[in-house]
């Protein structure tokens, strides 16, 4: 038999009485314990399905949940069944949708958005503002053998690393991917993807002044939205954070710009799932929600037999856009949000959001927001 890590398998023999005596409680535990990758060097391997004892999860970390060691959740593998099931109901259905947005059939290959990380044969389509910077850290790491974080490096950090892309292989070799990696998608409901990429780009960070100014300079000014009543006013300047000692562009004209000039302003922090990812094209298997993230990721982890490494997950916090997803949604009109809802139909039908519910919400929001308004007068 090979020793374990290099370790020395001949004991001697006046140990030869003690290591029998011990086996049968030593085996089980250092089973379990190489097996769930707790020390360097050895493979990620799942650990035997028949074995289905519950394991404890600190319930203040990582969505707190309980696993079984097979990492399967039954809530979270029914979700995940339904997602994949409603998005290749709604592919048959609208069978033109695979090539939405200009889409060739294999034009997918030829853009950055599918990282392959081949050390656990898996395929990410990154799609900015649903928690890619978070799915780049899992991935790195997970390529590396890393345990890399935020709080270790600078913004930009993990952008500037050298990924794989699928454009980068072959063509054999990207279909023979294509054909047998896990493939993963991570989604989030597009109002609020918009509000996020808004709040990012336009609003919070100084270092995006030029997305302001690009904006800005591609649009028609006179076509802007302009609420001249008092209402429209105060929401202006609630709108209007100060930017390098500018005004930030308004929401409501951010929005004004996508739902009726959406190929001037294409970008990809707010361009659709279905242009990004071609999910009618590529046979995703597995869906991630960012409201469900940690739970998702847990579970896609094990799914793909990679357990001991639920330390790299993070933490699921509120995320701010969905925290003011009505209060920064109210100031755009009905009409603009109706086109929206148009622009990014294929992104909410097809991963089981629901517009006319987010409408119902932000209209709800509005009429309480007329009512305080009106008392204060």
């Amino acid at each position: 038999m090979a020793p374990l890590l290099g370790a020395k398998c001949r004991p001697t023999t006046k140990y030869v009485t003690l290591a029998l005596l011990s086996v049968f409680t030593w085996v089980p535990a250092s089973y379990v314990y190489f097996s769930s990758g707790g020390r360097p060097g050895i493979s990620w391997n799942a650990l035997p399905t028949a074995m289905t004892k519950t394991l404890p999860v600190n319930k203040y970390q990582n969505g707190g949940h309980l696993l079984n060691v097979t990492g399967t959740r039954n809530d979270a593998t029914s979700s995940q069944a339904k997602r994949i099931a409603m998005l290749k109901e709604y592919c048959g259905k609208n069978p033109t949708h695979s090539t939405l947005w200009g889409y060739s059939s294999q034009s997918y290959l030829e853009r950055e958005r599918i990282m392959v990380v081949d050390r656990i044969k898996t395929m990410y389509c990154f799609i900015p503002k649903t928690g890619c910077t978070t799915l780049k850290y899992l991935m790195y790491n997970l390529e590396h053998g890393t345990n890399e974080s935020r709080s270790n490096h600078g913004l930009m950090w993990i952008h500037e690393r050298r990924y794989r892309w699928l454009k980068d292989y072959s063509k054999e070799e990207a279909d023979m991917r294509l054909a047998t990696y896990n493939k993963l998608i991570v989604v989030r409901d597009p109002l609020e993807r918009l509000a996020s990429a808004w709040l990012d780009k336009f609003n919070h960070d100084p270092r995006h002044v030029s997305f302001i100014k690009a904006f800005q300079r591609k649009t028609r000014m006179k076509n802007l939205t302009k609420t001249h009543t008092k209402q429209g006013r105060n929401l202006d300047r609630n709108s209007q954070d100060s930017v390098g000692g500018k005004p930030s562009l308004p929401f409501r004209d951010f929005i004004w710009g996508i739902a009726n000039e959406f190929e001037v302003h294409k970008n990809i922090h707010w361009e659709p799932f279905f242009s990004l990812c071609a999910p009618c094209q590529v046979e995703y298997d597995f869906i991630a929600h960012t409201d469900t993230l940690v739970e998702d990721l847990r579970l896609f982890l094990h799914k793909i037999g990679v357990v001991g490494k639920d330390y790299l997950l993070p933490t699921q916090r509120p995320s701010r856009a969905k925290t003011n997803f009505g209060t920064t949604f109210r100031e755009v009109p009905t009409e603009d949000l109706r086109r929206i809802g148009e622009v990014y139909k294929p992104d909410f039908d097809a991963f089981g959001y629901n517009f006319e519910e987010d409408l119902a919400l932000i209209e709800d929001l509005r009429r309480d927001a007329l009512k305080q308004n009106g008392s204060v007068q």
